[in-house]
């Protein structure tokens, strides 16, 4: 039906939850269209949900107290909504005030202004060098000064001032060891370093574009299984932008009477079914031109010759400026800045990428995810190619028990006795090459190896790799096709169950018969590592010069050298207006290694932004969890002992920020600020090994075996005190912080809010020791589903001797520690901790979690997994069961009088008692029906207590005890 009563909406309903059943939101007139959108469960009261986003936005002002009021935050959690006063200003990432400088290093200056390369030495602060560039070779002079007279080199600081130009990256090597990069002279100057080049004296010329391609003269005017209507319509009467049109019995009656009404720019046709309730039969139309259809069984929607399907582009305000003074004609232009902000590149549909969301309105996907419905075009309205047929067969590679004599690896699960493969410290190591992998896939990893490369992987065949080789669009869904020209055209779609988002470089097109187009793909579909079956989700498509119609669009033609731009007022864009083109895709590298590594550095109080997108740069799949990943970033980290990153600001990076790649040890990324950014913030992958067996006979051609003794991986990493937020502005499979094939990372007191997928995600349980204490995250899982604020799989088992058995050879890892933490897990997560497929050696004790559909998740050959002393508070349920797992101590709040199953029937070695459950009626019944009162009482589920709801305040309480919010 087209409207939902919240009652129906289950846990992924909050569209007016707060408006509906507090006084506070009442009086409050809600935003246009939607209402409060917030990601909150159904029953859960408003006025709790009020109180736990203020009890967050405290927190998270005692964890970051230089944010002031963290007005941003305070926005993020909408507590407008609950009338709680504005902070007075608005938050932000400011140029540190940095410590004085050591007397005993070599101080050298960088001023992009007053500086001069020819004629200062940077030694002098009034006699600045110019260009970052002259700053290192400086330094790099000093340490061959001090190996040539045979003393130690000195600690070397770079003093930067003023806005850096890179246009490409600075690498650093072991030469440079104790080099510090450092903003400010004199103090509290900003140092910027920039992927984007500024382009000036531009002149304008009115672009009038030549006539569209014909369209139908009615584009989409029958779509079967699509409404265009949904959430909106009220039945049997009119609602805003919607007319009812009566009762018809057939669609095409309904479209009859659109096309007769004045205005009407579409219609939607409701079926004779039980499933439509009052809405059988009822005809609407729309007096707007949103076409925004999403798929529903049996409805029929379609346009009318009165919508607008291609405006004029000269109407929308489009220029033009020769370029070719800045730029050779063939640059490479992969971003626009105006003004500092992201221009969109020419796009359909319409929507800024920084925005525009998969929400509201939403539809469950039947994986607790929800559909892209703005920005995006529908599921199921296009067609999608799947690969042909592999050359051969994928080629599985494999290493057991046997292999590795002298190992703790388990063959089968404690208390079973069959082998477990594909699920981490027991069973199989298994990964593949060839197949739907082979590197003559345009969708194949760099390398084309990986866990879902395999013949059979452990997980399902049907989760194979197999991406979409091209695509044919239904008619009508885009207006202007087909196009002039598609070269660098590019294709964004979300694979149908929404774990990520792929990206396609478009390499031809042809016109079907019917008036659709169909696409070739030269490149993408690797931007995730879990199959989709050959076909993709909602999609758009970007980077063509007939989309330019709408505020912000550019285009930029290589050959011509010339940008397009509309501009959002009238006439030409200012002579002020500031152009950047984006350019460069890593700002520093740092490239040491095991054997011979770069110590000691820092970049600190500087700002990396606008870097270029590199989501169609190489990517491989790392260990054995759903990611594929590129190895760069805008700081690209390999081969460093205490490297530092402090105080600093990454903001439109349109990549990755921090990449920290194979051997790394203590490095340190602390107070700083991550925004905007095209994908993760901050992501860790390691190497291993390249034998498959103890006495080295069986190997593989890249470092992705399953021994990590050789240590080449990111050890004793420290994530600490950052504020990262607004992160997948181009890619959805992304977390504020990302690890695979590393150990013992420290998370710690992080604040993290709106990424469209979980904040943190583990890859494997290599090695274990990590902790995630005192850190705060709330909206993630804003656009996906099947995850929770922290996720995590162990498909792969790795040997080390760090783990559990230290110094012993095993499998087994240390625990992982994740304790005092507050995740607001709204949206769609399934769980505040999402231990998957495998995840072990887990104790998660002394968190706040509120939301999520689950408390403790173990599946899939899981175990080892220890929850006690949580708050869980309006969950679906408190805990499922495993092997050796725990679940003590624990206040469980259940949404309602069902969700926690007791000591019934427990697999071996696990442990349920001493729970405090709560739910609206006081009462639950367990194992088999039997009341929990009287199921304890009778020497079960020992220590084990049944209340009613506690207050608010008093939930609050337990979260302000656990967490030592003192606000």
């Amino acid at each position: 039906t087209s409207v939902l009563k919240s009652s129906q909406r289950g846990r992924m309903s909050a569209v007016w939850v707060l408006l509906t059943v507090t006084s506070a939101a009442e009086s409050l007139d809600p935003p246009p269209s939607f209402g409060w959108y917030n990601g909150t469960p159904t029953g859960v009261p408003s006025s709790f949900d009020c109180a736990a986003r203020i009890l967050a936005w405290q927190y998270g002002q005692q964890l970051v107290p230089h944010r002031g009021g963290f007005k941003s935050l305070f926005d993020a959690l909408q507590l407008g909504y609950c009338n709680v006063p504005n902070p007075p200003e608005n938050d932000g990432w400011k140029p540190p005030e940095l410590p004085e400088l050591p007397k005993e290093s070599v101080v050298i200056y960088v001023d992009a202004v007053r500086g001069s390369d020819r004629m200062n030495t940077g030694r002098d602060p009034a006699a600045p060098l110019q260009s970052v560039g002259a700053g290192v070779s400086a330094a790099r002079q000093i340490v061959d000064d001090a190996l040539t007279a045979g003393i130690p080199p000195p600690p070397r600081h770079l003093v930067v001032s003023g806005r850096h130009f890179l246009p490409k990256p600075i690498s650093f090597g072991p030469r440079d060891s104790g080099l510090h990069i450092r903003g400010g002279s004199p103090p509290g100057d900003p140092a910027e370093f920039t992927g984007a080049k500024r382009i000036q004296k531009l002149k304008w010329q009115r672009y009038h574009v030549l006539p569209t391609p014909p369209t139908p003269a009615i584009p989409a005017s029958f779509l079967p299984n699509m409404n265009n209507v949904y959430n909106e319509a009220v039945a049997h009467g009119d609602s805003p932008g919607i007319k009812f049109l009566g009762i018809m019995t057939t669609p095409q009656s309904c479209q009859g009477a659109c096309n007769a009404t004045t205005g009407c720019m579409s219609f939607t046709w409701h079926p004779n079914t039980s499933a439509m309730g009052d809405f059988k039969l009822n005809c609407f139309g729309r007096t707007t031109s949103q076409w925004k259809p999403r798929p529903q069984s049996g409805m029929y929607s379609g346009q009318t010759a009165q919508a607008p399907h291609a405006p004029n582009v000269s109407a929308a305000n489009a220029w033009v400026a020769d370029v070719s003074a800045s730029l050779p004609p063939g640059s490479s232009v992969l971003g626009l800045r105006v003004n500092g902000a992201r221009g969109i590149r020419a796009r359909y549909p319409n929507a800024n990428p920084e925005t525009a969301s998969s929400f509201p309105p939403w539809v469950d996907n039947g994986y607790g995810g929800i559909r892209a419905n703005f920005g995006w075009q529908p599921l199921n309205s296009a067609k999608w190619v799947p690969q042909p047929k592999p050359p051969g067969m994928a080629m599985d590679f494999t290493s057991t028990p046997d292999d590795w004599p002298g190992v703790e690896w388990p063959q089968a699960p404690i208390g079973l006795n069959h082998p477990q493969n594909g699920t981490g410290d027991w069973g199989m190591f298994i990964m593949g090459t060839g197949g739907t992998c082979d590197p003559s896939f345009g969708g194949s990893y760099d390398p084309p190896y990986g866990y879902y490369c395999s013949s059979a992987p452990p997980r399902g065949q049907q989760f194979t790799h197999n991406p979409p080789v091209g695509m044919t669009s239904l008619a009508g869904l885009l207006p202007r096709a087909p196009y002039r020209n598609v070269t660098g055209a590019v294709v964004h779609a979300w694979m149908p169950q929404h774990y990520y988002s792929n990206s396609y470089s478009v390499m031809s097109q042809t016109v079907d018969a019917d008036n659709s187009t169909s696409f070739e793909f030269s490149s993408g579909g690797f931007q995730g590592s879990i199959g989709q079956g050959g076909k993709g989700g909602e999609w758009y498509m970007e980077n063509v010069l007939e989309e330019l119609d709408a505020p912000t669009e550019w285009f930029y033609d290589a050959g011509t050298a010339k940008l397009y731009y509309v501009h959002n007022s009238t006439g030409p864009p200012s002579p002020d207006t500031v152009f950047e083109v984006v350019m460069t895709k890593t700002i520093f590298t740092y490239n040491g290694t095991k054997e011979n590594p770069i110590t000691n550095v820092s970049l600190r109080g500087v700002t990396i932004r606008d870097t270029a997108y590199t989501y169609l740069d190489p990517h491989g799949a790392p260990s054995g969890g759903d990611w594929a990943l590129q190895r760069s970033g805008a700081v690209t980290i390999a081969g460093t002992e205490g490297a530092v990153i402090d105080s600093s600001l990454f903001t439109r990076v349109d990549g990755l920020g921090v990449f920290i790649s194979g051997y790394n040890r203590n490095l340190t990324i602390h107070n700083s600020t991550f925004e905007w950014i095209g994908g993760s913030a901050m992501a860790a992958w390691g190497d291993t090994s390249y034998t498959l067996n103890a006495n080295g006979t069986r190997t593989i051609p890249w470092p992705r075996g399953p021994d990590a003794r050789d240590g080449n991986f990111p050890l004793g990493t420290r994530i600490l005190s950052n504020v990262v937020s607004d992160i997948g502005v181009w890619q959805k499979q992304v977390s504020m912080w990302f690890q695979a094939t590393s150990a013992q990372t420290l998370i710690q007191g992080n604040v993290h809010f709106n990424g469209p997928r979980a904040g943190i995600n583990f890859n494997d349980g290599m090695g274990g020791g990590d902790e995630v204490s005192h850190n705060l995250m709330v909206n993630t899982c804003r656009e996906s589903g099947d995850h929770g604020p922290v996720n995590s799989w162990d498909r792969a088992p790795y040997i080390t001797t760090i783990g559990l058995r230290a110094r012993k050879p095993s499998v087994f890892p240390q625990f992982r520690n994740l304790h005092h933490n507050y995740f607001l897990a709204n949206y769609n997560s399934q769980e505040a901790v999402d231990n998957d497929d495998g995840s072990s050696f887990y104790w998660t004790h002394d968190n706040f979690f509120v939301y999520g559909d689950n408390g403790l998740k173990s599946d899939f050959g899981g175990h080892d997994n220890h929850h006690e002393n949580n708050v869980y508070a309006y969950v679906g349920g408190c805990f499922n069961e495993g092997n050796n797992l725990r679940f003590q101590n624990n206040t469980c709040i259940l949404r309602g009088d069902h969700g926690y199953s007791s000591d019934c029937e427990l697999p071996v070695g696990m442990n349920v008692s001493h729970n405090s459950i709560y739910t609206p009626s006081g009462n639950i019944s367990v194992c088999g029906g039997v009341p929990l009162a009287n199921w304890v009482a009778s020497g079960h589920d020992n220590g084990t207590s049944i209340e009613s709801l506690p207050s608010d305040a008093a939930i609050v309480q337990m979260g302000r005890l656990l967490l030592g919010v003192t606000g």
